[in-house]
C-alpha cells in the first residue's frame, strides 16, 4: 500500500494506518487550525489613510476644537462657582444647621448621634431623639417630612408627635422649658406651634 487515502487496517498487522500528513500533537493541530483559518477569513489591510478624506478630517478637526472649547468654558464656569462657594464657607446651610443641631443635642443628653438617628428605643434615647427633632425642626425651616428624612427616613407623624411629645414634657419641666426658650433665643423659630 503505497498511496494512502483512507484510514484503514492492515490485515496482516491490525494496526492502524493513518494519512501522512497527520498532526503529531495536539499543538500542531491547533497550528493546522490556525493557519487554515488564516487563510479563510484574512485579516482586513490597514491602510495608513484608513479611507478619510481630507473633508473628513477637517470636519473632524473642527468637531475637537469645539468639544475642547466647550470643555474648558465649563471648566471655568465650574470654578467660578467654586470660588463663589468658598466665599460663603461661613455660611450655614440648613443641613449644617441640623447637623449642628443634633450634635448639640448628643453632647447635651451623652446619647451618640448614631443612636440618635437609629432605631433603638430605650428611654434615654428616645428622648434625646425627642429633642434633637424639636431642636433640628427650630433651627431650619424644614417641614415635617423633610426633618422625617433628615431623621433616617421617618415618616412626618413620627416626627410631629416628637415635637408634640416635647411641647408636653416642657409644660411639666421647667429646666427642659429654659433650656428650649434659651434654644429659641439663639435661633428663634420661623413659623408658628404645631397646632393640636
Amino acid at each position: 500500500m503505497s498511496l494512502k487515502t483512507s484510514p484503514a487496517t492492515t490485515r496482516e498487522s491490525g494496526s492502524m494506518i493513518g494519512y501522512s500528513d497527520e498532526p503529531k500533537s495536539a499543538a500542531e493541530l491547533v497550528a493546522r487550525y490556525r493557519d487554515v483559518k488564516r487563510r479563510l477569513y484574512p485579516a482586513p489591510s490597514l491602510s495608513p489613510t484608513c479611507g478619510v478624506t481630507a473633508a473628513d478630517a477637517g470636519n473632524l478637526l473642527a468637531f475637537v476644537l469645539a468639544v475642547v472649547a466647550v470643555t474648558a468654558e465649563r471648566a471655568r464656569e465650574s470654578r467660578k462657582r467654586a470660588d463663589r462657594a468658598r466665599g460663603r464657607v461661613g455660611a450655614e446651610t440648613p443641613g449644617s444647621k441640623a447637623r449642628a443641631a443634633l450634635r448639640a443635642v448628643s453632647q447635651r443628653t451623652g446619647v451618640p448621634v448614631d443612636a440618635i438617628l437609629g432605631r433603638k428605643r430605650l428611654s434615654a434615647i428616645v428622648a434625646a431623639r425627642h429633642e434633637a427633632v424639636r431642636r433640628v425642626r427650630e433651627v431650619t425651616k424644614w417641614s415635617l417630612p423633610r426633618v422625617g428624612q433628615f431623621f433616617a427616613g421617618r415618616d412626618h407623624t413620627t416626627i410631629l408627635h416628637s415635637v408634640r411629645h416635647m411641647e408636653d414634657r416642657a409644660t411639666r419641666d421647667p429646666e427642659l422649658r429654659a433650656y428650649m426658650a434659651s434654644v429659641k433665643q439663639i435661633c428663634p423659630m420661623q413659623r408658628p406651634a404645631v397646632p393640636r
